[in-house]
């Protein structure tokens, strides 16, 4: 008796899929070949069928039938293009575009995330969760979900709505967090990073145009930022009187705050810093590595640089000397260390988790707060660069002691507070008394 060999029976997606084709298209389905998906059109007055650059799985009905659904729209009621044709112009790519495979998102994200890390920025694992992962996790979630955005403008809203719950441990666990729509620096990352991921599935995914955020979906999505507070920053009797109450808890954090008050330096900064002979034979600090940015895609780190102190005048108007150069040059001054006795590593992070728990620091924020202004730890350096401006050192010489350009400086900068151009005026007024 000859036994009969039974095709397979059918996966429930697969039924679905083709279900979901024949809605409101009498005469077209799909079906697998060789591992990607065939439409096939089957009428009285035109017949035709093209492999589509999808692959045959589950986690590709979307872009599927997504696909399909424009090219009923361009070959519907007339028919009279072959589905190649209206194929590619409905992906918008080249014939050898067109020989691809459209990508599922899990892939697409993961050749973005590589590409960031090895190639366009080659940032780093820590900055990739922080910029870019957080997003890429919830859109995929969204993506993958029954009611799944249909393009990169829903995705995109729908995602700046999303109802978040916070996942760190402990008493806030499972707490309703803001939207990132209400946060205004988090729905700019976020508006950026999605914007990159449509463009990056696109190009390099072969996901349908539709996916891609125009510039005017993007711009309303984004919208106007809101606005900001000014930036505040210390004066020397504000600076001197948090470095002496920080003293007698921490003087190691003491010693950091000398640091950035002294020097106007970037957090990072104070692990590259050195003791040298400077061109006129006397020692001075140097801060032997430079700030590393990108631009454009392309890395950039500033040179090492000459350090110059801008000394702090105390109440009685004496000029404060801590001997910084001569400390660091036999090894003596004290940083920061854990709970091991291992040093711990000093950058902006570190700092501001450190002085954000101290409760002078915590008055000083909400005393600028009342005056409209918006206290940071990076103060240190807006308060070192409105100090310089005070001397009358030109831009010209300060920018090049803080390691940036004039123009980064101009733009980025604190020049003057209320109370030095109060100060400048009253000088102005005495003098023509006189």
């Amino acid at each position: 008796m000859t036994s009969i060999t039974r095709k397979p029976a059918k996966q429930a997606w697969t039924k679905g899929l083709q279900a979901s084709v024949k809605v409101g298209r009498k005469g077209w389905g799909v079906s697998e070949a060789r591992g990607k998906v065939r439409l096939k059109v089957r009428l009285p007055h035109y017949r035709d069928s093209e492999v589509l650059p999808i692959e045959w799985n589950h986690r590709q009905q979307a872009d599927v039938l997504q696909l399909i659904g424009r090219v009923y729209q361009e070959l519907h009621p007339n028919y009279d293009k072959s589905l190649a044709s209206v194929i590619k112009k409905v992906l918008g790519s080249s014939d050898k575009h067109f020989e691809k495979v459209v990508l599922p998102w899990e892939e697409i994200i993961a050749e973005l995330k590589q590409f960031l890390m090895e190639h366009k920025n080659k940032i780093t694992e820590k900055t990739y969760q922080t910029n870019y992962g957080i997003y890429f996790h919830e859109a995929l979630n969204l993506l993958n979900a029954d009611n799944h955005p249909e393009n990169g403008a829903d995705l995109l809203r729908q995602l700046l709505e999303l109802k978040r719950y916070s996942k760190k441990p402990g008493k806030n666990f499972g707490q309703l967090l803001k939207r990132w729509a209400d946060l205004d620096n988090s729905r700019a990352y976020c508006c950026s990073a999605i914007k990159l991921l449509m463009e990056h599935a696109v190009e390099e995914g072969c996901k349908p145009a539709a996916w891609k955020l125009t510039n005017v979906q993007y711009n309303n999505l984004r919208g106007a930022s809101s606005v900001q507070s000014e930036k505040a920053a210390l004066d020397d009797d504000e600076i001197l009187d948090l470095i002496t109450a920080i003293e007698t808890r921490n003087p190691r954090w003491a010693n950091v705050l000398r640091l950035l008050a002294a020097y106007g330096l970037r957090g990072e900064e104070i692990g590259h810093l050195a003791a040298l002979k400077n061109p006129q034979g006397e020692w001075q600090l140097k801060c032997t590595k430079g700030k590393v940015s990108a631009s454009r895609g392309r890395k950039k780190q500033n040179p090492p640089r000459w350090l110059v102190p801008l000394p702090l005048i105390d109440r009685a108007g004496s000029c404060v000397k801590w001997d910084l150069v001569e400390q660091i040059a036999y090894g003596q001054l004290q940083l920061p260390v854990n709970r091991n006795g291992e040093q711990v590593k000093i950058n902006g992070a570190s700092i501001g988790k450190f002085i954000r728990n101290q409760p002078e620091w915590q008055t000083m924020v909400q005393i600028k707060a009342a005056q409209g202004e918006h206290l940071k730890p990076y103060a240190f350096r807006d308060s070192y660069s409105v100090r310089g401006h005070a001397y009358g050192i030109s831009d010209q010489h300060l920018s090049p002691a803080m390691g940036h350009s004039v123009a980064v400086h101009n733009r980025s900068y604190l020049r003057s507070t209320y109370k030095t151009m109060m100060e400048a005026f009253a000088r102005a007024a005495s003098a023509e008394d006189s």
